[in-house]
């Protein structure tokens, strides 16, 4: 059986086959590169980001790479990604992620109507669920990202911390916007962004489930826990 390094070295030739600068693969990479992939366990997607990096390979390379592998867990897991009780931590780290996408999808349905009552509440919903989904990315970032390294030298979640980043952006440009009934164009702005981080959300939640909770479960010690656990009951509800 092939060693870590040996996959490691493989994948990353093969990557370097496929193009420089990568934005997406077509179906015959994707087919080559999920074959390579099968297998790798959450602990070494960590690491070959780290590896990917070090390597000088370019950032949406790395994306690719967690996003069919994502694709190959979703397709041969046989377990739900929310198997949690309601008292576990991710349990309500989960239930964030859905309650702000239920939010998302309820204001592009609206957005038609700026100046309704309705959506005025739904444009307070999301500024409070937005709120929310910052305290969420900054309890992740202290308790979960940066304990991850501590241990045995791990690399930070790199593609995660990104999309933290990616996903602050989009809400303060949404935050920032004005809806004038009469601006079209404005409208226009705000669902596209709307849209945009919808699918980060959703993408994101599932990235979280997969690799961040199931890495936590297995390094975080017992005073690390209990960290979570009481930082994670001051955002419930």
């Amino acid at each position: 059986m092939e060693s870590f390094k040996e996959r490691k070295g493989r994948l990353i030739l093969l990557v370097r086959n496929i193009v420089d600068t990568p934005e997406r693969l077509s179906s015959q990479e994707e087919a080559l590169f999920g074959n390579m992939i099968r297998g790798f366990t959450p602990m070494e997607i960590l690491r070959l980001e780290k590896e990917f990096e070090d390597a000088g390979l370019h950032p949406s390379i790395i994306h690719i790479f967690c996003d069919v592998h994502l694709g190959l867990l979703k397709e041969f897991s046989s377990t739900g990604i929310d198997d949690y009780s309601s008292e576990h931590p991710f349990y309500t780290l989960s239930k964030d992620h859905k309650d702000l996408i239920k939010t998302l999808k309820a204001s592009l349905k609206n957005d038609s109507l700026p100046d309704s009552n309705e959506a005025g509440e739904l444009s307070e919903k999301l500024n409070t669920a937005f709120a929310r989904k910052e305290a969420h990315m900054k309890l992740e970032e202290e308790l979960l990202f940066f304990p991850i390294m501590k241990h045995n030298s791990l690399p930070g979640p790199i593609i995660l911390i990104r999309e933290h980043d990616k996903m602050r952006h989009s809400m303060k440009l949404i935050r920032d916007m004005t809806r004038p009934p009469s601006r079209a164009e404005t409208i226009n702005k705000h669902n596209s962004e709307l849209s945009t981080i919808l699918g980060m959300v959703i993408s994101h939640q599932y990235k979280e489930s997969t690799i961040l909770f199931k890495i936590a479960a297995e390094v975080l010690d017992q005073d690390e826990w209990w960290a979570v656990q009481e930082e994670v009951s001051k955002l419930s509800p």
